[in-house]
């Protein structure tokens, strides 16, 4: 199996589940709990890694806000 690298992310306009848990830092299960933007294709759930940072933007609390 070929391991994730962040760098190549970064270049990835679309993104699975698991590349997307990587990108977070959380465990799969956990995407389906956090309410992200997704798309479907068929069975699958691709996320935008544009729109991820735009929810984490929007989403985060504390610091200068």
């Amino acid at each position: 199996m070929k391991s994730i690298s962040f760098e190549e992310i970064k270049e990835k306009p679309f993104l699975s589940r698991k590349e997307t848990a990587f990108y977070l830092g959380v465990h799969v299960n956990t995407l389906d709990r956090a309410g992200l933007p997704c798309t479907k294709v068929g069975r699958r759930k691709l996320y935008s890694r544009i729109l991820l940072d735009q929810w984490l933007e929007s989403n985060s609390k504390g610091g200068n806000q």
